[in-house]
């Protein structure tokens, strides 16, 4: 909690120096074991053969991204023909939209 503009924090100079093996043990770094490859605990050759197998015929998060996408891509594709075409009516109006300088005009047919 600050009182004013110059207030300065208290500094014990024998904080620095206090020391104990609770906090010792707190502070340190504990080395984590490599977990990557933890199935190899086991010493099991078919567990060793089933991880192989999936790692070669596993493609990464981007090739299942794009699968997907694809996919999609493809399902529109595919139901596209059930609905009307939005194009053609944009340029249906834009085009009746438009006069000739000659006078047409294309919904009238004159």
């Amino acid at each position: 909690m600050r009182v004013g503009p110059d207030f300065q924090p208290q500094h014990e100079s024998w904080s620095e120096h206090w020391s104990s093996a609770s906090i010792e043990q707190v502070t340190q770094q504990a080395t984590q074991p490599d977990i990557r490859q933890r199935w190899r605990i086991f010493a099991d050759p078919n567990l060793e053969s089933l991880i192989a197998q999936a790692d070669a015929n596993n493609g990464d998060v981007k090739i299942a991204g794009l699968r997907v996408l694809e996919a999609r891509a493809h399902l529109g594709i595919a139901v596209a023909g059930r609905y009307p075409q939005v194009q053609q009516a944009k340029a249906d109006v834009l085009y009746s939209a438009r006069k000739r300088s000659d006078g047409f005009n294309p919904r009238s047919g004159s």
